[in-house]
């Protein structure tokens, strides 16, 4: 192992070993829209710069952090919680435990949310940050057709109408912010994604909508 300073705290990392692990390692698994906002977000290289070069210089991939949490949203703004664990060891410390920056805060720590990496070897430390991003997670008809057939709800605005589609007394619904109207019967997926897409709210079909990015907010309940 070698030794660093990461954001005021000295450290031992092995750099390889970590590397190995990252190479085998699938990513984060949640599936929430966050979580999916997220590594977006840092697939596109999306943070901030002083974050990108430290996982670059230990070849972490951005995209695959060990844990993500969303802590709250405000404006827009999405503050998350994330880190990227190593392979190493804390050796000291700075006296206040996050280091304030322009773009957020960091810390070196021993996150203890087990499920990023439960086979993770040891020993280990984790590369943990607070940073507000902003909300980039588009959805085309596809990604909605796909929640559909697995019976998630749909919620979506489009030039200040809130639209729905639901299901309820075994149907499928769609609300187009004036009235309701019936689709289909519950287990007729490939009807319901069918129909859904020709339905109108004012001048644009609902696949037109998503397929252009028309929508002003999307909630898949």
């Amino acid at each position: 192992m070698k030794e660093y300073n990461l954001f005021g705290y000295q450290v031992e990392a092995d750099k390889q070993a970590t590397k190995e692990w990252y190479g085998k390692f699938k990513g984060w698994r949640c599936d929430c829209e966050h979580c999916k906002n997220f590594l977006q977000l840092a697939k596109k290289r999306q943070l901030p710069e002083m974050i990108l070069d430290t996982l670059k210089a230990f070849e972490i991939p951005p995209e695959k952090p060990t844990y993500v949490c969303e802590i709250n949203t405000e404006e827009g703004q999405i503050l998350y919680q994330f880190s990227y664990r190593m392979v190493g060891n804390i050796l000291a410390e700075k006296a206040d435990t996050q280091k304030k920056l322009e773009w957020g805060e960091a810390r070196c720590c021993h996150e203890i949310y087990p499920y990023g990496a439960p086979d993770f070897p040891t020993p280990h430390f984790d590369l943990e940050f607070w940073v507000h991003l902003s909300w980039s997670l588009k959805y085309s008809y596809t990604d909605i057709t796909d929640y559909l057939m697995h019976g998630r709800e749909i919620e979506f605005s489009y030039k200040d109408r809130g639209c729905a589609i639901t299901n309820h007394s075994k149907c499928w619904w769609f609300y187009d912010g004036v009235k309701q109207i019936e689709i289909c019967e519950f287990e007729n997926f490939a009807l319901l994604v069918n129909k859904i897409a020709e339905c109108m709210v004012e001048d644009k079909t609902v696949q037109e909508i998503f397929n252009n990015g028309l929508y002003e907010d999307v909630c898949i309940l």
